[in-house]
């Protein structure tokens, strides 16, 4: 909207001042957007980089979903454009971590005991209360 304002404007007009202001502060505004936005996906990256090799605690994974979604939910407040196509990409790479650290979890497993296999259940009985 400035620039078509700004392309009917003049040196003489008046109302030059005015627009130039305004436009200051639109371009100001979004450079505080940007640099926001920045800061929020460098806090992405680093809780996305702490699931890739955090301890296999159900309290630690969940914490740092919760700080992903928060700041999710925060850029999602600040309107950013094209936040579901970004959240879209997020989407597929969490499941990919996630497996990452399962697998993690079965090489753990197997080096504790090597006759441990994916998807081998002991066979047992536990009584009644099962």
């Amino acid at each position: 909207m400035f620039g078509i304002q700004g392309f009917k404007t003049d040196w003489g007009n008046s109302k030059l001042e005015y627009y130039a202001s305004k436009l200051a502060d639109s371009v100001s505004n979004y450079q505080e957007k940007v640099t926001d936005l920045i800061e929020y996906l460098d806090k992405i990256d680093v809780e996305l980089s702490a699931l890739d090799r955090c301890q296999y605690k159900g309290e630690v994974i969940t914490q740092i979903l919760g700080t992903i979604q928060k700041t999710v939910d925060q850029m999602s407040l600040n309107n950013y454009s094209n936040l579901s196509k970004w959240i879209e990409n997020l989407d597929k790479t969490v499941p990919i971590i996630s497996f990452y650290c399962v697998s993690q979890l079965n090489n753990h497993i197997f080096s504790w005991n090597p006759n441990w296999q994916p998807g081998w259940r002991r066979p047992f009985t536990c009584g009644p209360q099962c």
